[in-house]
């Protein structure tokens, strides 16, 4: 069978837009002939042909014969080609090449149509120009103090002191448990049927829809009222798309009012057997070293990558979203750490994309660039890097290694974002390399 290294064709790449491209391969005939040559040997070899012995009937019968057959073989052959073509011609893809046309007719030409996303591209700067971070010692302390200060804030709500609130109307800062219902009107479907939800009042990500509606009343209250609400990030579990606004309807009966405070520091000093807060927080720094010494090196990644960008324009909105989405669902997971069970159809989406969107620009432009500069010095991830990754991951999360590579075994995307990470580093490595700093 021919290898795909002899492969022999013409190409025509015709850009759309800066972004998106249609790619016309064009394989001549003797290329197409000789490769449905090979599967029809094969395919003799195993069917059955009246008239004829096992292995024995006319490659020229076989293919008049099964000639569906062989052009569903034909068509697994294609990304083969296409990936041949992408390589050799250096077309630097970013989604795709999807096929969406092709032409097979005997003794002529075979043309395949695809079409792709590029890579776009961000203004870099020489490295001879970039300067490294000052005063990084300074900065190491502060992300250690912002590490602990978490840490220490999650611990206080995870033991979160609710006090029930008697004789009053509900308040801005309150924590309210609702027996709520919520209705699509335009679908006509039930989205939360009945259920004990509480909210956080305080929580900036709650629409301020629902703390208008709350605010004054008490409890055994019955309330309902509409609100538009966007429901793209329910498109995990259903036809939802990206923009889609419903009428929505909420129907709610006051359970309880309570008032929230965070557990006090002597509290948790007592349980965690600490004389003092400074004890406990050298405690915290000692115990959380893996995890502070990682952010710390993952803000001099950033910082590194950014130095290196000069400017990035006007990033596409449409590789955009899934960035903003991406960072607007870890701000609110971060928002969410002590009362998980808000559901997220309250949320006010639209405000949070806005405030994660110059974030998720950032994030992009440096993705732009790590590919940007990988691909011009040749900088490639080797196994040896990513199973480097795997077993940082696995002991800050305190798991077996062999059950986190089984699961990217099964998870493509995580594992691809594993890999972007290792690439990450590597390029931040090869900068720091570059303007001769070592950090």
């Amino acid at each position: 069978m021919q290898e795909v290294a002899t492969l022999q064709y013409t190409h025509e790449l015709q850009r759309e837009d800066d972004y998106r491209f249609r790619l016309f391969i064009t394989l001549p005939w003797t290329e197409v002939d000789a490769r449905l040559n090979a599967y029809a040997q094969d395919l003799r070899k195993v069917v059955q042909i009246p008239g004829y012995r096992p292995g024995r009937a006319p490659v020229e019968l076989i293919r008049r014969m099964l000639h569906r057959s062989l052009e569903d073989q034909l068509r697994e052959w294609f990304p083969e080609v296409i990936r041949t073509v992408v390589q050799e011609q250096d077309i630097d893809v970013l989604v795709g090449p999807e096929i969406v046309h092709y032409s097979l007719i005997e003794g002529e030409p075979l043309v395949i149509e695809c079409t792709g996303i590029l890579w776009p591209t961000v203004e870099l700067r020489p490295f001879d120009a970039i300067r490294p971070p000052e005063d990084w010692s300074a900065e190491r302390e502060r992300i250690a103090q912002q590490e602990i200060e978490q840490e220490i804030r999650i611990r206080r709500e995870k033991q979160a002191i609710l006090e029930p609130v008697e004789g009053r109307g509900i308040r801005a800062e309150d924590v309210v448990t609702l027996q709520l219902r919520i209705t699509d009107r335009d679908r006509g479907a039930v989205i939360l049927k009945d259920e004990l939800v509480t909210l956080d009042l305080a929580n900036p990500l709650l629409s301020p829809v629902v703390v208008r509606h709350l605010e004054d009343r008490t409890a055994e209250e019955e309330i309902s009222w509409e609100m538009d609400v966007s429901l793209d990030w329910l498109a995990r579990e259903t036809d939802a798309t990206e923009s889609e606004v419903h009428r929505i309807a909420c129907d709610a009966k006051i359970v309880r009012i309570y008032r929230a405070a965070l557990a006090p520091i002597e509290e948790i000093l007592e349980q965690e057997g600490m004389e003092s807060e400074a004890e406990w927080r050298a405690f915290l720094q000692e115990q959380l070293h893996p995890r502070i010494a990682r952010a710390q090196q993952k803000v001099l990644e950033e910082t590194v990558i950014d130095a290196a960008i000069a400017d990035y324009g006007t990033l596409p909105d449409f590789l955009l979203a899934s960035v903003v989405r991406e960072e607007a669902h870890k701000h609110w997971q971060k928002q969410l750490r002590a009362y998980e069970n808000t559901p997220i159809i309250l949320a006010h989406l639209d405000r949070l994309k806005s405030e994660v969107r110059p974030v998720a620009e950032r994030q992009l432009a440096r993705q732009i660039a790590v590919h940007q500069i990988a691909r011009a010095h040749r900088i490639e991830v080797t196994d040896a890097d990513l199973n480097a990754i795997v077993e940082e991951i696995a002991r800050l999360q305190h798991r077996t290694v062999e059950s986190l590579r089984a699961l990217l075994e099964q998870a493509p995307d995580e594992r691809r974002s594993l890999e972007f990470e290792a690439l990450f580093r590597k390029v931040a490595a090869f900068i720091c390399q570059q303007i001769g700093w070592e950090p």
